[in-house]
């Protein structure tokens, strides 16, 4: 019966089913597979997301069958190349909607899978248009804030006058200020 599956090979030892090893008649089986749908299989859809797929049989010392494992082997880009990553932030962008849903409607011949590549791929461009943008506003931010807190930090909100008295307004501060750095001139 053809179910539109394709069988994954066996690595190993060829048989998941072993009878009678310590006599002559020994019974070697495969019961255990792995298949793939065979549309998926032909297109190279599956092979495209798991070009290093393998079907291994395991050895098992306490049952009469032999586990088996599939590494799935999904393509990892090589060092230095960056893989595709949705940015939240990118929602919050004008134009972002309008943009996906461009490039969606032109690659509607393509697959699902590879009209969502493509869509990564056009994303991916659009980020780099953003993307000193997006760095010019975060260091903006993060000097802004630098700023601020430098302009908090270097505040004045009291003193102590040279009788011990607290002294809190600007003009008592500002005497504050400039008695003492008169005297630490005349001290020197």
């Amino acid at each position: 019966m053809d179910c539109n599956l394709v069988e994954i090979p066996l690595l190993g030892f060829g048989y998941t089913w072993e009878r009678g090893s310590d006599t002559n008649l020994r019974v070697l089986e495969i019961l255990d597979r792995a298949f793939v749908n065979k549309e998926a299989f032909v297109n190279k859809e599956w092979l495209d997301i798991f070009p290093f797929h393998k079907l291994y049989n395991l050895v098992s010392a306490t049952s009469d069958h032999n586990p088996i494992k599939l590494v799935a082997g999904r393509r990892f880009p090589a060092k230095g190349i960056r893989r595709f990553r949705f940015e939240n932030k990118w929602l919050t962008e004008d134009g972002f909607t309008e943009f996906v849903s461009r490039f969606w409607r032109a690659n509607v011949r393509l697959t699902l899978l590879d009209r969502i590549k493509e869509c990564g791929v056009g994303l991916t461009s659009w980020q780099k248009l953003l993307g000193s943008n997006f760095k010019t506003r975060i260091k903006s931010i993060k000097l802004k804030m630098e700023t601020a807190l430098r302009k908090r930090l270097n505040q004045i909100h009291s003193l102590t006058d040279d009788q011990g008295q607290q002294v809190v307004d600007d003009e008592g501060i500002g005497k504050v200020v400039g008695t003492t750095v008169i005297l630490r001139w005349l001290d020197r």
